[in-house]
């Protein structure tokens, strides 16, 4: 059984809804109350980084790049790939309690902050500054 299907049996079914693939997912995510991700292989993971700036938290596997996105207990859950108890409870705990869920929506917009463009991309920049540099002083 999957995380989703965990999360079904347990009383959800209702307030559980699948999209599909979607180009514009901003509008949907702003009527989303969290954003399960259960990679069992991840880089940095976008989706999740897309959610948070919509003030989502993400319940997502301690995968990959999900632990430098994800602050785990502030800006949603981390949770070991194959954890799928774990991946419920998280989801009951955090859906039961609106104050800490509203707490959380915060600190999530606040934590996507620090991964606009204007911040990262300088650091983008000065990474491929000094590898062009040092390959080009390395003797072929």
């Amino acid at each position: 059984m999957g995380v989703v299907e965990a999360i079904l049996d347990n009383g959800s079914r209702r307030d559980v809804k699948y999209w599909g693939i979607t180009q514009d997912v901003g509008p949907l995510l702003n009527r989303t109350d969290l954003l399960l991700i259960n990679s069992h292989y991840e880089s940095f993971n976008l989706a999740a980084l897309e959610a948070m700036a919509c003030g989502v938290p993400v319940l997502a596997t301690k995968v990959g790049g999900l632990p430098e996105v994800v602050r785990h207990g502030e800006t949603g859950f981390l949770f070991q790939k194959g954890d799928i108890r774990k991946a419920v409870d998280f989801t009951k705990r955090l859906l039961a309690t609106p104050a800490f869920h509203g707490t959380m929506r915060k600190a999530a917009l606040k934590q996507a902050e620090k991964f606009e463009i204007t911040r990262i991309l300088p650091l983008y920049e000065k990474f491929y500054i000094k590898t062009l540099k040092n390959n080009h002083d390395r003797p072929n």
